[in-house]
C-alpha cells in the first residue's frame, strides 16, 4: 500500500507536464558565441534541456557543460557552479538544469525542495517532523514551478555581461507569455530591446530612496516613542506618496516600473532588481509567491550591477536582516517560529552564511536549531536562546555600521541606530 502511495504521490498533473521541445531535428552547431547561444537556449528561455555544443566554448560555458556530461549531478553541484560563475551565461544554465529536476520530482516534496533550496545536510534528528514543503509555505506543484521559473529568469539578469537576445526572442513566444509579464520577464525583455527613458529612472530613484528610508526608520524603531514617530512618518510619507498606509510598497512598485523603462543602462538594470526584491520580502510582489530563499541573495545581486545601487542594496539587506531578527526573537518560544526561522535562514544565506539544510525540518525552537544558526552567523557551537540572539544580533550591527559609511545621508541615521542598538 505504502509503494503505491507513492507511486501516486509522484504523478505529475497533466497541466503541469512540459512537452519537451523536440531536439532531435538536426540543426548545425554554430560557431560565432551569439548564435551558438541562442542554437543551445532553442524556444526555452528557462533553458530546461538546451542542445549540448560540442566545439571549443568560452570558460564559463565549458564550465556548465563539463558538470551536464558528469554521470550524476546533484542539486548542490548546480548550486556550487552557479556560485563558480557569478555574472555569466553558466547562472541561467545551472538554474535551467535544477528547475528541469524540479519538474520531475514535484511528487516528492523533499526531493522536490532539493532542487529549489540545494543544501547540503546533516542526517535529520529525530525530533524534525516538520514537512519540507512548510519552509515555502506548503505551495502548491504550479506554485514551485513558479518560483523556480522566476528563478531562471533571474539568472538571465545576474550580471550585465550575459547576453540577452537569446532568453528575449524565446521569451516572447506567446508560450511563455505568462513568464514575460513577471516583473523578471519584463525587465528582461526592456533590457533585451535597450529600453531609454533617463526621466523615468530619475523618479524611480526618488522612490527608491524614499521607500529605503522608510524601511530603514521602521527597522530602527524599537522604542515606544520612535513607534510613534514612525506613525506619523508613515502618515506623511503616504500622503506625499498619494497612497493609504504604509507607502513603502508603493514606492518600490513605481521604481521597479521606472527603472524597467530604462533598462539599457546598467544602473536602471540593478536598481530594478533590487525594487523587485525589496517588494518580495515584503509580501507586494505581483508574481506571488514572492518567497523562495533568494530575496536577500537578490539584494546583492542587484547591488553588482552598478556602484550607485550597491549602497541601497546593502541597506536593504540590513533592514531585512533587523526585520528576520525581530521575528525570531517574537517568535523564539511561540508556534509561529518556523516562518520566523525560513526568514532568518534567508537572511544568513543571502549574507553568506553557510546553514544545514535539516534547520528547516525544525518544527520549533531547540539546542540543535540555535547550534545551526550560530554556526551559520559564525558564532560557533553555542546552543542557548540567548546566545544565538545575540550572535545574530551582532552580525546585524557589524552589517549596519558598515553599511552607514557609505549610505546616502538621510539613511545613515536609522542605519547607525540600527547597529548601536544591535551592538
Amino acid at each position: 500500500m505504502l509503494l503505491l502511495l507513492l507511486a501516486c504521490a509522484r504523478t505529475i498533473p497533466t497541466a503541469l507536464q512540459i512537452e519537451d521541445e523536440d531536439t532531435t531535428v538536426a540543426v548545425p552547431e554554430p560557431t560565432d558565441p551569439a548564435a551558438r547561444l541562442a542554437w543551445m537556449v532553442g524556444e526555452d528561455p528557462l533553458v530546461r534541456r538546451p542542445r549540448i555544443p560540442t566545439a571549443e566554448v568560452e570558460a564559463p560555458l565549458a564550465a556548465y557543460l563539463a558538470l551536464s556530461a558528469a554521470p550524476v549531478v546533484k542539486p548542490t553541484d548546480w548550486a556550487d557552479l552557479e556560485t563558480l560563475q557569478r555574472g555569466t551565461v553558466a547562472v541561467p544554465l545551472a538554474r535551467g538544469a535544477r528547475l528541469a529536476g524540479l519538474e520531475t520530482a514535484l511528487g516528492d516534496p523533499a526531493t522536490a525542495v532539493s532542487w529549489l533550496l540545494p543544501l547540503r545536510a546533516d542526517k535529520p534528528a529525530q525530533e524534525q517532523v516538520r514537512s519540507p514543503l512548510d519552509a515555502f509555505g506548503g505551495a502548491a506543484p504550479a506554485e514551485l514551478l513558479g518560483i523556480a521559473e522566476r528563478h531562471v529568469i533571474l539568472g538571465w539578469l545576474d550580471g550585465p555581461a550575459i547576453p540577452l537576445a537569446a532568453p528575449a526572442r524565446a521569451l516572447a513566444q506567446p508560450t511563455y507569455a505568462r513568464v514575460a509579464t513577471t516583473p523578471a520577464g519584463t525587465l528582461l525583455l526592456r533590457r533585451a530591446e535597450g529600453a531609454r527613458d533617463p526621466a523615468a529612472a530619475a523618479a524611480a530613484r526618488d522612490a527608491l530612496v524614499d521607500a529605503t528610508w522608510v524601511a530603514a526608520m521602521r527597522a530602527a524603531a524599537d522604542r515606544d516613542t520612535e513607534q510613534r514617530q514612525l506613525k506619523a512618518l508613515l502618515a506623511e510619507a503616504a500622503t506625499a506618496a498619494g497612497t493609504p498606509g504604509d507607502p513603502t510598497n508603493t514606492l518600490l512598485g513605481r521604481a521597479a516600473t521606472g527603472f524597467a523603462a530604462d533598462a539599457a543602462d546598467d544602473a536602471s538594470t540593478g536598481a530594478a532588481l533590487l525594487a523587485q526584491a525589496a517588494l518580495r520580502w515584503n509580501g507586494g510582489c505581483p508574481d506571488a509567491p514572492c518567497g523562495g530563499f533568494d530575496r536577500v541573495s537578490a539584494m546583492a545581486t542587484a547591488g553588482r550591477w552598478h556602484p550607485s545601487v550597491a549602497p541601497l542594496a546593502a541597506t536593504w539587506q540590513v533592514i531585512a536582516a533587523k526585520d528576520a531578527l525581530d521575528r525570531l526573537e517574537v517568535a523564539y518560544d511561540e508556534p509561529s517560529f518556523p516562518a520566523a526561522l525560513d526568514a532568518q535562514v534567508e537572511v544568513l544565506l543571502g549574507t553568506g552564511g553557510a546553514v544545514d539544510g535539516t534547520v528547516l525540518l525544525y518544527p520549533r525552537s531547540s539546542p540543535s536549531v540555535a547550534l545551526a544558526l550560530a554556526r551559520a552567523a559564525g558564532g560557533g557551537d553555542l546552543t542557548s536562546k540567548d546566545d544565538v540572539l545575540r550572535t545574530l544580533s551582532s552580525r546585524v550591527a557589524r552589517a549596519a555600521r558598515a553599511v552607514a559609511e557609505n549610505a546616502p545621508t538621510q539613511l545613515k541615521e536609522p542605519l547607525l541606530r540600527i547597529a548601536k542598538r544591535s551592538e
